[in-house]
């Protein structure tokens, strides 16, 4: 089972022409690396403007599905907590 975080950014890579294999081996190794930036968010390797994740947002991944509302939102806040 993938968190909705790693389905989020393996749509980021498939949709920057990653082949799907290659997202596909990204996001079962355990989850996907990534690291957060000023200006910008580096996803297994590559690096993604504001402006590149605007456009996945509003051309590609608009939504996800779940059967609970609460466990994405619990995933996020132990991802935020100090």
């Amino acid at each position: 089972m993938y968190g909705f975080l790693d389905v989020a950014l393996a749509s980021l890579l498939v949709w920057a022409d990653m082949p799907d294999s290659e997202a596909l081996t990204a996001l079962s190794g355990g989850g996907i690396r990534w690291v957060t930036g000023d200006a910008a968010l580096t996803v297994a390797g590559r690096e993604f403007g504001l402006v590149a994740i605007r456009q996945l947002r509003s051309e590609f991944f608009q939504s996800f599905g779940s059967c609970s509302f609460e466990e994405p939102v619990g995933e996020l806040e132990r991802l935020c907590a100090p």
